[in-house]
């Protein structure tokens, strides 16, 4: 989805929004579950854009979550 602020949102597929919270929790990293904004449901998250080192380790936390899932 194209964003026009520091705010970025995705569609989930394969996990709702409940499971993959606790698994970015687990990596350090606090999303927002977004199925209480009109029209989404649990497949969709929110996350912020911080700086630079911030979103490198969150770009590692889901490869690693993209990672452990295909095991």
């Amino acid at each position: 989805f194209l964003t026009y602020g520091n705010f970025v949102l995705c569609k989930l597929k394969g996990l709702d929004s409940d499971e993959f919270y606790k698994l970015c929790l687990d990596g350090g990293f606090v999303i927002r579950k977004a199925d209480n904004f009109r029209g989404l449901d649990k497949q969709f998250i929110r996350f912020a854009i911080k700086d630079n080192g911030r979103n490198e380790k969150l770009i590692q936390c889901l490869k690693n979550l993209e990672l452990s899932a295909k095991h």
